[in-house]
């Protein structure tokens, strides 16, 4: 489940992708097609990133954060349209829009689970809701880990022992 249309993406292609009509068909290049792939593989990314911050997705509509996921979402399927259509760079140094696009959604989706200064965002508090507390091991492994461990009758004891 994609949170963009390809309309949405439209917003943030070029003319040159487009054309004069500004709507993605099964005659552009890419396709209507590919750009509902590039929504749904965006929404895995974005699904992955706020799983991986223990939030549970997917976004509700009702979280004030679905304007900002959704627009990540369209600026995914953007930048891979844009690499589809022109991935012509002129020197060093330059990039293609797409390039440019990309770096930009992955700055932006930084900005949602780090914050604007690094630290953190607590997405709760617009309606998003965490999946767990999760276990925190401080150093090694855990009691039940090193037991079960201990216990393996397959292990051998040194023939040599030291001091």
């Amino acid at each position: 489940m994609a949170y963009a249309t390809a309309s949405g993406v439209v917003a943030y292609c070029s003319k040159n992708i487009l054309g004069p009509d500004r709507i993605f068909t099964e005659s552009t290049c890419p396709t209507l097609n590919q750009v509902e792939q590039y929504l749904s593989s965006g929404c895995a990314v974005i699904e992955t990133v706020l799983a991986g911050a223990r939030y549970s997705t997917p976004v509700p509509t009702t979280a004030g954060v679905y304007g900002w996921v959704s627009s990540l979402n369209a600026l995914w399927a953007a930048a891979h349209a844009e690499l589809y259509r022109l991935n012509t760079t002129l020197g060093p140094g330059d990039r293609s829009r797409g390039q440019v696009l990309y770096d930009y959604f992955w700055s932006e989706l930084e900005k949602l689970i780090l914050g604007i200064g690094g630290n953190g965002n607590d997405l709760t508090l617009i309606g998003m809701t965490r999946t767990s507390v999760g276990k925190l091991y401080i150093v090694g492994i855990s009691y039940s880990d090193k037991h079960s461990w201990e216990s393996e009758s397959d292990r051998l004891t040194p023939r040599f022992a030291t001091g």
